[in-house]
């Protein structure tokens, strides 16, 4: 009796290790879940963000394009005016009109302008709106000026 008590209790121990091995690995594979979930979370978390950031660089530079444009076309407007000038024949009022559309860019815009009419000497990142402008209508007026279209 004292042998069969014996391996009952051997039994007993052997199935509450076993139960406990068991415990322990779901335990562990519950952590190596969770964690590799997290992993995925994380990883979609970076994909999310890297698309975004990708998503605001691309609508930013749509916009720079756009803008880009607009100057661009001010520029031309304003270089076939500058062809024009010799000989004399333009009015103050068509140069005046030429340059309205100076009022309608940004700073940047009139950068490009002003670099595109050869009038950005002495302009730099800080020079203001106005400043630009009036460098551009200045030299586009000294022009205007000097090739015959002022009585002298």
């Amino acid at each position: 009796k004292a042998e069969a008590d014996a391996k009952k209790a051997e039994e007993k121990q052997r199935k509450a290790d076993e139960k406990a091995e068991q415990k322990k690995q779901a335990e562990v594979q519950k952590a190596s879940e969770k964690l590799r979930k997290a992993e995925e979370a994380a990883a979609a978390k970076e994909r999310a963000k890297l698309a975004k950031a990708a998503e605001k660089a691309e609508a930013e530079q749509q916009k720079l394009e756009s803008l880009d444009r607009a100057a661009r076309q001010a520029a031309d407007v304003l270089q076939k005016l500058i062809v024009g000038f010799p000989g004399g024949g333009t009015s103050k009022e068509q140069v005046d009109v030429a340059l309205e559309v100076l009022k309608q860019l940004n700073k940047e815009q009139l950068m490009i302008v002003a670099k595109i009419v050869e009038a950005d000497g002495g302009l730099g990142e800080k020079s203001t709106k106005a400043k630009i402008a009036k460098q551009i209508d200045t030299a586009i007026h000294r022009r205007w000026k000097t090739s015959h279209n002022v009585l002298h």
